[in-house]
């Protein structure tokens, strides 16, 4: 039974229990479908990947990978388990909140992107406050794939990022 069919967690969301998934109509469906393998997901979880790789290169990683969570302690692998469990909360959120409105949303990707960036300028407000921008450049600027400052110590989107 997946959690979106877990009466005791659809209990406390106030949410009619179910084994289909909202989005796809699949009748019988389990938690890798609603949260890995639903149409609606596929673009977080390519940005994710991608974001990833290019966080621990020369690692690759897969998405099996990627779902587990990534094993080590290095800021770099502690900040792609962020954005994995962030990915993992929006896809949630996202799920939930269209069951209890009865509603479908077509991408997540783009609620995905536009969240990571809100935390990000969310971060640059509070580091500038605290007039320690280097420590947000050491963090979010690792290999310049979430962000990085120019001269100007305006914010510039990485390249997994840009078009997004």
């Amino acid at each position: 039974m997946n959690r979106l069919a877990d009466p005791i967690f659809l209990h406390h969301a106030k949410l009619k229990a179910t084994d289909a998934c909202h989005y796809c109509l699949k009748p019988r469906c389990d938690a890798m479908h609603m949260v890995i393998k639903s149409p609606q997901v596929q673009g977080i979880w390519q940005l994710v990947r991608r974001t990833c790789d290019a966080l621990l290169y020369p690692r690759t990683t897969t998405l099996c990978m990627v779902i587990s969570g990534i094993r080590g302690k290095k800021e770099t692998e502690v900040l792609a388990n962020f954005l994995i469990s962030f990915a993992r909360s929006t896809i949630y959120n996202i799920t939930i909140k269209d069951i209890e409105n009865d509603k479908r949303t077509p991408n997540f990707k783009d609620i995905f992107t536009t969240r990571i960036k809100k935390r990000i300028i969310t971060e640059l407000a509070w580091y500038r406050s605290k007039d320690s921008i280097e420590k947000f450049v050491a963090w979010w600027g690792i290999n310049n794939v979430f962000c990085s400052l120019n001269k100007d110590k305006c914010l510039t989107w990485g390249e997994c990022w840009e078009e997004n």
